[in-house]
């Protein structure tokens, strides 16, 4: 295991741009942990090393390393110190603590993520939809159907139901990104968090198509309330992952 000493020539300093100072140093640490210069299991330079070795506050350094651990890439270890996570299987570490789309954590991984189906329009809801996001069964939202495969394999199936308050179906039709990104960057108020609930189900006729597998296997459903800071509801999202293909290690610890 290289020395903290070690590890710390392979970080370099930087000038903070326009975005906060604590997701640039998440980001570097970020680069160099999959570029390989940080191998697994090796241990990162102290806060007070990368405080100075980055030129920034231990409070900046402390909040990148708070989101690294998040995403599973680092864990700190209590009177040892900080080292890079090493995976026990495949999988995806981290990614479900927090909203990003799923092609952003399949490059994460070193996979190839691509839209193979794309469909945008505006619908009115069913009742159990309309009661989901308070709204009355006669408004109208915009349904964005989606279809993402990893390395060619169908492994995502993604219906979200969106207020117009957020654009409209010629909008979202030309947004080139993820619905994810169009909600954080385009959505007033911005989408802040999400609550979510994860099931295990057997794929129904509809998800066996979209996905190519046989009706009734098992697969990951999520369900994604969409809320703004105030708390607002932006929309909802159904989500079924094949875990064949992509599947999530989620770091614990004891509090």
């Amino acid at each position: 295991m290289a020395t903290e000493e070690t590890n710390a020539n392979n970080i370099i300093s930087f000038v903070g741009g326009r975005r906060p100072l604590y997701v640039e140093v998440m980001e570097e640490l970020e680069r160099l942990i999959k570029g390989r210069k940080l191998k697994p299991g090796e241990k990162l330079p102290s806060v007070e090393a990368l405080t100075e070795i980055l030129g920034v506050s231990r409070s900046t350094v402390r909040e990148a390393l708070a989101n690294l651990e998040t995403q599973g890439l680092i864990i700190r270890k209590q009177g040892s110190g900080t080292f890079v996570s090493q995976s026990s299987g495949k999988g995806f570490i981290g990614g479900m603590e927090r909203i990003e789309p799923f092609r952003m954590i399949a490059k994460r991984a070193g996979l190839d993520s691509e839209v193979i189906f794309r469909e945008v329009r505006t619908v009115i809801p069913d009742l159990e939809i309309a009661e989901q996001l308070g709204i009355d069964v006669d408004t109208k939202l915009i349904r964005v159907e989606i279809v993402e495969a990893i390395d060619g394999v169908p492994t995502m199936y993604l219906v979200d139901y969106l207020k117009e308050s957020c654009g409209g179906e010629e909008t979202l039709s030309e947004w080139e990104g993820s619905v994810l990104t169009y909600l954080v960057e385009r959505c007033d108020p911005p989408l802040n968090q999400s609550r979510t609930e994860i099931f295990a189900v057997g794929a129904d006729e509809v998800v066996a198509s979209k996905l190519e597998i046989a009706e009734g296997k098992p697969v990951q459903y999520q369900v994604d309330t969409y809320l703004s800071s105030s708390g607002e509801i932006l929309g909802i999202g159904f989500l079924h992952i094949l875990t064949d293909h992509f599947h999530f290690f989620v770091n614990r610890r004891v509090v």
